[in-house]
């Protein structure tokens, strides 16, 4: 059974008065004698009987679209508008030295509420005069 965060409170204030793993199984009878070894462990090396968040191991493999790389493929679509997500992978290859998948920028795209594949190409090629000369050429 897990410890509350009450007994975690208790035995952490115990290790901060230089008490052992035997006094603080006295007073939190409950809890295993490994629990209590690994809480006096993290207390001796961090100051708390917690693991902190940076010692969690993180999940899966590592984000190649850090948000340095996110800023950088923004201020690159601000300049350029008109790039396509395969020439955004290429740039990325190119200047950066890493390898992003078409669907990976997509998804940062979504995420960064740009969801179109080309931000102006397609918009120009439907102006006034180029929607007259492909009408001539149907004719």
């Amino acid at each position: 059974m897990p410890l509350s965060d009450h007994d975690k409170t208790l035995v952490e204030a115990m290790f901060r008065d230089d008490c052992d793993v035997n006094t603080a199984l006295k007073v939190v009878p409950h809890a295993a004698r490994s629990t209590l070894c690994w809480m006096q462990r993290n207390f001796e090396a961090a100051g708390y009987v917690q693991k902190s968040s940076t010692a969690i191991k993180p999940r899966g493999r590592r984000c190649k679209l850090t948000p340095i790389v996110r800023q950088y493929v923004m201020e690159l679509l601000a300049l350029r508008n008109d790039l396509w997500q395969e020439e955004l992978a290429s740039e990325l290859w190119c200047e950066l030295d890493i390898e992003v998948s078409q669907s990976a920028i997509c998804r940062m795209l979504k995420e960064e509420k740009l969801l179109s594949k080309v931000n102006t190409r397609i918009a120009s090629r439907r102006s006034a005069v180029e929607q007259g000369v492909y009408e001539e050429t149907l004719a």
